[in-house]
């Protein structure tokens, strides 16, 4: 094993035991090296990224491909990185310099950058280019989501239930396609196909606390007020001034004959945003 293999291998130990400042020193050491340049960069990145230092890392990939602008490996690399730390509009200028005959991932790339900045007809397009392009069997299940997500957006209902239900097909486990599930038969009236999909999204993920407020309303209208009761208290615990949610929460209770307004916060806060319609 040669020196610079050796310094690689500690680095990796480092980090692999959360010595992120050890490790980006020796990576630092490394990233200049015509033998390992390219791993030591990426593995520099990712540590300050580890760090939550996310401009740091961008400013090593963008060194980086200065030097190596053909580098289409590492482009793909950095767009994922710029996704997962925001930086939509950058991801998609990179993405661009990328062969998407060659890498169909690409278009799944546009796809969440662009559902992500709200450009939702953009994003449909580009999903719906990666599924009929892409043999990634792992990142198909994903793209129906998303495009179901994006056609719920657009309030394509239908198209996002079916798109929704291959998405399932697929990988069934999955807590983000419950809920996507269940807001998709919330706006079509099927509100016990609603209940039955937040139902499996929470015994996926109760911890994850919008579901709450969507099974509240979901059991809202089903007339189980005491069920969503419990579950907009939960939600509001973390969330206690969702006027929504406080405005849904009054109602439900008022629907019980609770005509009190509870002493704990919740009661306070929806006796200051004023009187709630009665139902």
């Amino acid at each position: 094993m040669t020196n610079w293999e050796n310094i690689l291998r500690q680095a990796q130990i480092f980090e692999e035991n959360g010595k992120f400042l050890h490790a980006i020193q020796l990576y630092s050491v490394l990233k200049d090296k015509k033998e390992c340049s390219r791993i030591a960069n990426v593995k520099l990145a990712s540590a300050y990224e580890k760090l939550n230092k996310p401009h740091l890392a961008k400013k090593i990939l963008d060194s980086y491909l200065e030097q190596n602008p053909s580098d289409e490996e590492i482009k793909k690399i950095y767009s994922h990185f710029l996704i997962r730390n925001a930086f939509y509009d950058l991801a998609i200028d990179k993405l661009a310099e990328i062969s998407r005959e060659e890498n169909p991932e690409v278009y799944f790339l546009m796809g969440v950058a662009n559902y992500n900045l709200k450009e939702y007809e953009i994003a449909e397009l580009n999903f719906k280019e990666f599924i009929g392009k892409s043999k990634d069997a792992d990142l198909v299940p994903e793209a129906y989501l998303f495009l179901a997500k994006t056609q719920l957006h657009r309030k394509k209902y239908d198209e996002a239930l079916a798109n929704g239900k291959k998405s399932s097909e697929l990988f069934y486990q999955n807590h983000e396609l419950h809920k996507t599930l269940a807001r998709i038969y919330f706006y079509k009236k099927m509100f016990y196909h609603a209940y039955e999909s937040i139902r499996t999204a929470l015994k996926i993920n109760a911890k994850e606390i919008s579901t709450h407020y969507c099974a509240g309303k979901i059991l809202f209208e089903l007339g189980e007020y005491g069920k969503a009761e419990k579950h907009l208290r939960k939600y509001l615990e973390e969330f206690e001034n969702d006027r929504k949610a406080l405005e849904l929460l009054g109602t439900c209770m008022r629907k019980q004959g609770k005509n009190e307004l509870s002493e704990n916060s919740f009661g306070k806060n929806i006796s200051m945003f004023g009187k709630i319609e009665r139902k």
